[in-house]
Protein backbone atom coordinates (compact mmCIF):
# COMPACT_ATOMS: atom_id res chain seq x y z
CA UNK A 1 0.00 0.00 0.00
CA UNK A 2 1.48 3.23 -0.74
CA UNK A 3 1.47 6.23 1.21
CA UNK A 4 -0.29 9.13 -0.23
CA UNK A 5 2.11 12.27 0.20
CA UNK A 6 -0.43 14.67 2.24
CA UNK A 7 -0.29 11.93 4.72
CA UNK A 8 1.49 12.82 7.87
CA UNK A 9 4.61 10.29 8.86
CA UNK A 10 3.92 8.96 12.31
CA UNK A 11 7.00 8.40 14.59
CA UNK A 12 6.44 6.28 17.29
CA UNK A 13 6.16 8.11 20.62
CA UNK A 14 9.69 6.72 22.11
CA UNK A 15 11.56 7.59 18.82
CA UNK A 16 9.73 11.15 20.19
CA UNK A 17 11.66 11.25 23.09
CA UNK A 18 14.72 9.82 21.90
CA UNK A 19 15.19 12.93 19.59
CA UNK A 20 13.83 15.16 22.08
CA UNK A 21 16.32 14.15 24.96
CA UNK A 22 19.30 14.50 21.88
CA UNK A 23 18.32 17.48 20.81
CA UNK A 24 18.60 18.94 24.84
CA UNK A 25 21.59 17.34 25.75
CA UNK A 26 23.46 18.51 22.33
CA UNK A 27 21.72 22.09 23.26
CA UNK A 28 22.79 21.65 26.78
CA UNK A 29 26.64 20.95 25.61
CA UNK A 30 26.46 23.36 22.94
CA UNK A 31 25.82 25.72 25.74
CA UNK A 32 28.78 24.70 28.58
CA UNK A 33 31.00 25.37 25.77
CA UNK A 34 29.79 28.50 25.07
CA UNK A 35 29.86 29.58 28.37
CA UNK A 36 32.93 27.93 29.44
CA UNK A 37 34.18 30.18 25.96
CA UNK A 38 32.57 33.62 27.52
CA UNK A 39 34.59 32.81 30.70
CA UNK A 40 37.49 32.45 28.75
CA UNK A 41 37.09 36.24 27.14
CA UNK A 42 36.89 37.05 30.45
CA UNK A 43 40.26 36.24 31.53
CA UNK A 44 41.20 37.28 28.77
CA UNK A 45 40.71 40.83 28.77
CA UNK A 46 42.73 40.88 32.69
CA UNK A 47 46.17 42.00 33.32
CA UNK A 48 49.17 40.69 31.86
CA UNK A 49 51.52 40.15 35.02
CA UNK A 50 54.14 39.62 32.09
CA UNK A 51 53.67 43.30 31.24
CA UNK A 52 54.27 44.41 34.45
CA UNK A 53 57.22 42.62 34.75
CA UNK A 54 58.46 43.65 31.94
CA UNK A 55 57.87 47.20 32.59
CA UNK A 56 58.23 47.10 36.22
CA UNK A 57 55.14 48.64 36.74
CA UNK A 58 51.78 47.35 39.45
CA UNK A 59 48.78 46.41 36.87
CA UNK A 60 47.06 49.70 38.40
CA UNK A 61 49.57 51.71 36.34
CA UNK A 62 47.81 50.57 33.20
CA UNK A 63 44.46 49.37 34.25
CA UNK A 64 41.46 51.01 36.32
CA UNK A 65 40.96 47.98 38.08
CA UNK A 66 44.65 46.40 40.06
CA UNK A 67 43.41 43.07 39.18
CA UNK A 68 42.81 43.89 34.98
CA UNK A 69 40.42 44.72 32.71
CA UNK A 70 39.37 48.05 31.80
CA UNK A 71 42.59 49.55 30.52
CA UNK A 72 43.24 53.84 31.76
CA UNK A 73 45.06 55.98 29.15
CA UNK A 74 48.59 54.39 29.89
CA UNK A 75 47.15 50.60 29.35
CA UNK A 76 44.98 52.03 25.89
CA UNK A 77 48.28 54.04 24.86
CA UNK A 78 50.61 50.51 25.50
CA UNK A 79 48.30 48.21 23.59
CA UNK A 80 47.96 50.28 20.33
CA UNK A 81 51.81 50.99 20.71
CA UNK A 82 52.61 47.37 20.20
CA UNK A 83 52.96 47.25 23.80
CA UNK A 84 55.73 49.27 24.43
CA UNK A 85 55.77 52.74 25.96
CA UNK A 86 58.43 54.17 23.55
CA UNK A 87 57.25 57.64 22.96
CA UNK A 88 55.26 57.50 25.83
CA UNK A 89 55.19 60.70 27.43
CA UNK A 90 52.96 61.12 30.79
CA UNK A 91 52.02 65.04 30.96
CA UNK A 92 50.84 65.07 27.22
CA UNK A 93 49.12 61.99 27.42
CA UNK A 94 47.45 62.53 30.52
CA UNK A 95 46.26 66.11 28.76
CA UNK A 96 45.38 64.46 25.44
CA UNK A 97 43.54 61.89 28.14
CA UNK A 98 41.87 64.74 30.22
CA UNK A 99 43.21 63.36 33.40
CA UNK A 100 45.93 64.49 35.50
CA UNK A 101 48.75 63.02 35.11
CA UNK A 102 50.93 60.31 37.64
CA UNK A 103 47.68 58.98 38.75
CA UNK A 104 46.61 55.33 39.21
CA UNK A 105 43.62 53.38 38.80
CA UNK A 106 40.25 55.20 38.16
CA UNK A 107 41.59 58.41 37.66
CA UNK A 108 43.14 56.89 34.79
CA UNK A 109 40.03 56.84 32.85
CA UNK A 110 40.20 59.08 29.68
CA UNK A 111 37.65 61.51 29.81
CA UNK A 112 38.39 62.72 26.14
CA UNK A 113 38.56 60.83 23.39
CA UNK A 114 41.39 58.75 23.76
CA UNK A 115 43.46 58.56 21.51
CA UNK A 116 42.82 61.56 19.66
CA UNK A 117 41.64 61.12 16.16
CA UNK A 118 44.51 63.64 15.15
CA UNK A 119 47.31 61.47 16.65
Amino acid sequence: MKRKCAEPLRVPEMAQKSVKMKLRRSAAVTGGILFLAGIGGLFEANARPIYAKNENKKCVYCHINPSGGERGFRGIYYRLHGHTFHGFVEKSEAAKAGVKPNTTGEDTRPTKSYPPADG
